[in-house]
């Protein structure tokens, strides 16, 4: 079996609203459903999310 290659991914959302909320679990559920369809792809999205807390400058350049 091939090693997996994990490609991070940086994201910001507003979790305290009903976008970044369903917008976070539709990017979270497309990615499950393409490597369950996928399966032989041996690079896997990882996605660190962060919530701007309605400021997406600051969340972009916190620590």
């Amino acid at each position: 079996m091939a090693q997996k290659v994990q490609f991070h991914v940086g994201l910001i959302l507003d979790l305290e609203s009903l976008v970044g909320k369903m917008s976070n679990t539709s990017i979270s559920m497309a990615l499950e459903d393409f490597y369950e369809s996928h399966p032989d792809y041996t690079t896997r999205v990882v996605l660190h999310g962060r919530d701007s807390h309605m400021d997406v400058i600051a969340a972009a350049s916190a620590d």
